[in-house]
């Protein structure tokens, strides 16, 4: 069989638990905003998403799209099927874990991330420099922007800041941090109580490009702190699982002495809380039965995003790296000859 050359990035057996009767979905897409029908095969996509360049061979390596295929979306409808009837006990819901810490790794919002990350160190490296002949190159870059621009730019610094220049790191590296990301996200995940929402109401849940949801407990869609995690501080998480079905945990309503909680819930505002917040967190797209009223709308080119702070040390720079709500990062790609390449 052939290797996939689009991967999904949001798998197809998710989504199709999202659509209409007719097997359609609804997409908002928060960069452009505009909204359009598709089917689960033909969005959250991109080409050659996960593979991995093979030098020696000069192949493309599809093997961590295959691990997502075959280990973590296989058991999917399995795992609906079980929460639909409900599960009995933890162990029965590992490919529940596997998949939640897939979709929590896999997206572009997280990939994103960590070449922001790299880039950062490479600007901070870079300005270290002190050799000359490495100083009088970046003097004629400026001086170069400057007379190109008719600005008066004082330094590379400047180019960065205002996105006259930018640093490409290598997306497989982001790949390659995947497995710490997800140790990371276990912390969080050992501390949820699974309670499963049964929505009874007549608005169906959402989803999104980026559907791992959790921040300090108790905040508004309109300002919260996302993806920051305290293990002993209250919080919430929600998962949507189908357009019915929600994974939500809140340490501040905890469910005494069950590990496991099904429960029917009729209070809409319940529900629009939960798709608020699936809506904000979407780095660009969100995803929906119907097409959604324009007071359902999240905000356009808002979502999670790394923010960089710089703090002077006697050592050197220390760099602090925190999850805010701010303009989605659109990073340069990287242009690898293997991009180009025809397979057969």
């Amino acid at each position: 069989m052939a290797d996939p050359k689009q991967h999904h990035y949001i798998p197809e057996t998710y989504l199709e638990h999202f659509c209409d009767t007719d097997g359609s979905l609804c997409v908002y897409d928060k960069w452009d905003g505009r909204s359009f029908p598709s089917r689960p095969k033909s969005v959250l996509k991109e080409h050659f998403y996960y593979a991995q360049p093979d030098h020696k061979n000069k192949l493309w390596n599809h093997n961590i799209e295959k691990f997502f295929s075959k280990e973590a979306e296989a058991g999917w409808p399995s795992t609906i099927r079980l929460i639909r009837s409900g599960p009995e006990n933890v162990r029965d819901l590992h490919n529940l874990y596997m998949f939640m810490a897939a979709l929590r790794v896999r997206v572009p919002n997280c990939r994103k991330s960590v070449e922001y990350v790299l880039q950062q160190q490479v600007r901070l490296v870079g300005g270290k420099i002190k050799n000359k002949q490495y100083i009088e190159t970046e003097n004629q870059i400026v001086a170069h922007f400057n007379k190109e621009l008719n600005k008066n730019y004082k330094s590379m610094e400047e180019l960065y800041d205002n996105g006259v220049i930018n640093i490409t790191i290598d997306p497989h590296q982001s790949i390659a941090a995947m497995a710490d990301i997800a140790k990371g996200f276990s912390l969080v995940v050992s501390k949820l109580q699974l309670h499963f929402v049964n929505n009874c109401t007549s608005v169906d849940f959402i989803c999104s490009d980026n559907p791992i949801v959790y921040f300090p407990a108790g905040q508004q869609p309109d300002q919260y702190a996302p993806y920051q995690f305290r293990p002993e501080q209250p919080f919430e998480f929600i998962f949507p699982i189908t357009k019915r079905r929600c994974l939500y945990h809140n340490s501040l309503s905890p469910i005494e002495a069950e590990q496991i909680v099904i429960s029917d819930v009729h209070d809409p505002a319940l529900i629009k809380r939960i798709n608020d917040f699936v809506g904000a967190f979407a780095d660009r797209c969100v995803v929906s039965s119907r097409r959604l009223e324009e007071s359902e709308l999240p905000k356009m080119n808002s979502c999670p995003r790394l923010v960089v702070y710089r703090r002077s040390h006697p050592r050197g720079t220390l760099m602090y790296f925190q999850y805010e709500m701010g303009e989605p990062l659109r990073l340069p790609k990287w242009q690898h000859k293997f991009e180009t390449m025809d397979e057969n």
